[in-house]
């Protein structure tokens, strides 16, 4: 506790200061003042715990220093000191909220209790606050909390987790028992419908939220929603009491609500549900409805309920794709074989997670073919960065499986042209950075300007340069820039546009990173 001692009487501050057992009632801190003005600048500087102050001073009194304080709002509590037990004096003090009337002279005994009080409700009225913050804080978060204890739920596999969503939702006079009976919905963006839509996956799904909520609350229904992740909202709507669900009216609601998605929001979206659940059986319920999802790898666009796929999942017979073998005449055939199976399992219907899956085998096994025959090994199609990411995540649906299906055609055709003519490809890209040394030169500018792709550009001057095209480009920007500051007069900061960098500070971060100097220490050892 820190406490100001205040009295325009120096004995009488002094004899306070040095009789009071100060550590034995728990005060850290004594500062002391002489006048109001004084304790002002004192309290303005630091947190006051505890004010021991003379009423009679001269100028303003301990009782105009208690009426500045509580204007400024600063929580202090104070105990008055007075030579004369006025009765005005004290029916003042006790208005402005004063803790304490010490009536001089006093014994030291008697400062100590009163102080020691003051102590007490002073740590109490700091928890209080404390409590009341905490409270606020709790109810300004209340949906966050909501959101992650909902969600922690929906993935659990132990009935705690439903017994400690209960209690909060009894917390915030939410009427959710275990009775409720749920309509969970699976939202799944899907992407934008067409050409120009700006919203961002968060943002599509606060919004599809908030439109959720306004179509419950016409059938008197209640939705709490919570996201997944960026493209997945998981939605439970239901009836306050004991109100049974209304089959017909869900998929009523849930196609409107894929209507207004597409309409006003401008993407696609799956919406995948289940009905009359209770908070046990939600957790089986998600993984269930995830399995769906899952399972659309056509994505489709709208409403289905849980066992909408059990008819549509056992696919077709298999058909292996019989592609021929990879040669540079007939490579484009062989791809275009591949895509034209994957139309036609689509087309037929019988394109789903299974059939998808052994399309990639039979695809992935003609990539080996290929591979095999030009004698490199499989992992050298897939070792940049992306291709790493493609064979993995190309079965979760179409889109991804053609990006696949080009990614490797990309690969085979830059192949053939890299052994026809490597070298004179390398020299290509060495002359077009040379040309636009004073310009931003990207990997992508490089790909369009020789007709190839970025991710085998990289490989091709990487495998024959035996350094990365990045660190090469900024080499030869270094060589240049190197060169100007030595032999010209040029400012740095021209010379830095000339090597293409408009970051005056990061081109002398690159500078002495290659070089070893910064590009103002050269120029100094050149004069």
């Amino acid at each position: 506790m820190i406490i100001l001692l205040v009295d325009d009487h120096v004995s009488v501050v002094s004899g306070i200061y040095s009789g009071v057992r100060w550590e034995s009632i728990g005060v850290s801190t004594v500062l002391k003042a002489y006048n109001a003005y004084d304790a002002k600048e004192i309290i303005r500087s630091q947190v006051i715990d505890i004010l021991l102050c003379d009423i009679e001073m001269p100028g303003e009194s301990g009782l105009d220093l208690l009426r500045w304080v509580a204007a400024e709002k600063i929580e202090i509590t104070c105990i008055f000191l007075t030579a004369y037990a006025d009765f005005v004096y004290a029916k003042e003090a006790i208005r402005l909220g004063c803790f304490d009337y010490i009536v001089q002279p006093a014994r030291y005994e008697e400062i100590e209790q009163s102080i020691g009080r003051a102590i007490e409700s002073t740590k109490k009225r700091k928890e209080a606050l404390a409590y009341s913050n905490y409270g606020q804080l709790l109810y300004q978060k209340r949906d966050q909390v909501l959101h992650a204890l909902l969600k922690e739920h929906l993935y659990s596999q132990t009935e705690n987790h439903a017994i400690i969503l209960l209690e909060y939702f009894h917390e915030c006079n939410i009427p959710i028992t275990e009775q409720t009976l749920f309509t969970f919905a699976l939202i799944h963006v899907l992407g934008g419908s067409r050409e120009g839509t700006c919203w961002s996956p968060p943002l599509i799904c606060s919004a599809i939220t908030n439109v959720l909520e306004e179509l419950a609350g016409s059938f008197g229904q209640k939705a709490l929603s919570v996201s997944l992740d960026d493209t997945n909202i998981a939605a439970l709507l239901y009836f306050p009491g004991s109100h049974t669900v209304d089959h017909e009216i869900v998929p009523l609601q849930l196609n409107r609500l894929s209507e207004v998605v597409s309409s006003y929001f401008n993407v696609k979206s799956a919406i995948f549900f289940d009905q009359e659940l209770t908070l046990e059986t939600l957790p089986a319920a998600t993984s269930a409805l995830l399995r769906l999802r899952d399972k659309n790898v056509i994505r489709a666009q709208g409403v289905f309920p849980r066992f909408w796929a059990d008819g549509d999942l056992r696919g077709g017979d298999r058909k292996p794709l019989n592609m021929v073998w990879w040669s540079t005449e007939i490579g484009e055939v062989a791809f275009g074989r591949a895509r034209q199976r994957l139309s036609e399992l689509l087309s037929q219907g019988s394109l789903n997670a299974e059939s998808l899956k052994q399309f990639y085998q039979d695809f992935m096994q003609l990539t080996a073919r290929i591979a095999d025959y030009h004698r490199i090994p499989l992992s050298q199609v897939f070792e940049d960065a992306e291709g790493m990411e493609l064979p993995f995540k190309s079965y979760a649906n179409v889109e991804e499986m053609h990006n696949l299906i080009q990614y490797t055609e990309d690969f085979f055709r830059d192949f053939s042209k890299e052994n026809s003519d490597s070298g004179r490809l390398v020299e290509t890209i060495i002359q077009y950075v040379r040309r636009h040394i004073d310009q931003d030169i990207r990997r992508d500018d490089i790909a369009k300007a020789v007709h190839l792709s970025p991710n085998y550009i990289s490989r091709l001057f990487r495998n024959k340069m035996g350094c990365s095209l990045k660190d090469y480009i900024i080499d030869q920007k270094m060589i240049l820039a190197h060169s100007l500051i030595l032999s010209t007069s040029l400012p740095i900061s021209v010379i830095a546009a000339k090597v293409g960098f408009t970051n005056f500070s990061y081109f002398s971060q690159v500078y002495k990173k290659v070089n070893g100097k910064s590009p103002t220490t050269d120029r100094q050892g050149a004069l």
